[in-house]
């Protein structure tokens, strides 16, 4: 994450662009990755200053093949959503 932030700002003229930084967690690495991309910057904050992950979520990985993704999405969706009213377009 941090290189790829680094790679686009590097690209890009600093009085070109308008940055904004959105991050549920703000590293210290990308605190100062933010400080020398940005002049004046200001920043929200919604909670503390001291962020870390929800115990109560849990992350699963699948590896599906594309031609599935969709109707693995589909299933995922009924399972958890009970969103049936998903179709096709």
């Amino acid at each position: 994450f941090l290189d790829a932030v680094t790679t686009i700002l590097s690209h890009t003229r600093p009085s070109r662009r308008q940055t904004l930084m959105f991050s549920a967690t703000w590293p210290e690495q990308i605190r100062g990755v933010a400080q020398a991309a940005m002049r004046n910057p200001v920043v929200v904050r919604i909670g503390a200053v001291q962020l870390s992950a929800s115990t109560q979520v849990t992350q699963v990985i699948e590896v599906v093949e594309d031609a599935d993704r969709d109707t693995r999405l589909r299933e995922l969706l009924e399972e958890y959503h009970g969103a049936s009213r998903c179709r096709n377009k």
